[in-house]
């Protein structure tokens, strides 16, 4: 995870979130209250880790090839990828990487005390 978080992927990832829930926000401030807006800013900070854990679950049930078909598009799939599928699920998608990492971490820990 650190070696994402200092990767260029990393912050790319940031602004695309801060821009779309950004641009969301702003639409939706005229006909809701702030309070009712607050959930976005946890979305733009959990927004890159939603697609670093999409982009390995595509990868890993579909192949490299289809990851970076959807991710690089010039026909603006990777905009309608983007909006209708990571997006809604920023929220559960982040959470299972962190899950994951967590896991993953812990196993390997596991395994160095065991040699």
């Amino acid at each position: 995870m650190r070696r994402y978080l200092r990767s260029g992927e990393f912050g790319w990832n940031f602004l695309c979130g801060l821009l779309v829930y950004g641009i969301a926000m702003f639409t939706l401030i005229k006909h809701f209250s702030l309070w009712f807006l607050l959930p976005a800013l946890l979305l733009i900070a959990l927004y890159p880790f939603a697609k670093k854990a999409m982009d390995s679950l595509v990868i890993h049930l579909f192949s490299v090839r289809v990851c970076n078909f959807l991710n690089g598009s010039p026909r603006g799939l990777d905009a309608i990828y983007n909006i209708l599928v990571i997006m809604p699920l920023t929220l559960p998608l982040a959470l299972g990487w962190f899950i994951y990492c967590h896991r993953a971490a812990r196993k390997m820990r596991q395994q160095e005390s065991m040699q």
